[in-house]
């Protein structure tokens, strides 16, 4: 097989610099996602819990088995719609739930059809 060659050098000043770069959006993108597993924010969740109400993500941690994988998907593509993939009671399923936390009523008939 031909071995294909770079001029590509990683310690390049401009190298170095989009690193450095690539290193900050890596880091804001940590930050977003940590907001975003939150819901709407800790007061948020507090006044679905006053109202007897679970969030989405805890919804769908008791369906799933606790052991088995869990891939949340899309979690940056939709703010108010969680989907994620999981075993329920031993069999793989996919599981949508909206997050009153966050929109509230994300759901509508053109988007769930039955």
């Amino acid at each position: 097989m031909t071995r294909l060659h770079s001029a590509y050098d990683r310690h390049d000043k401009l190298a170095r610099a989009s690193r450095n770069v690539y290193a900050k959006v890596l880091e804001v993108y940590a930050k977003q996602e940590e907001k975003l597993r939150h819901g709407g924010g800790h007061a948020a969740i507090e006044r679905q819990h006053k109202k007897g109400r679970l969030t989405a993500r805890e919804r769908i941690e008791r369906l799933c088995d606790k052991d088995e994988p869990f891939l949340e998907l899309g979690l940056f593509a939709a703010w108010e719609l969680y989907a994620e993939w999981g075993d329920v009671p031993g069999r793989p399923a996919w599981c949508a739930a909206s997050a009153a936390s966050t929109a509230g009523r994300s759901w509508s008939s053109p988007t769930t059809p039955r």
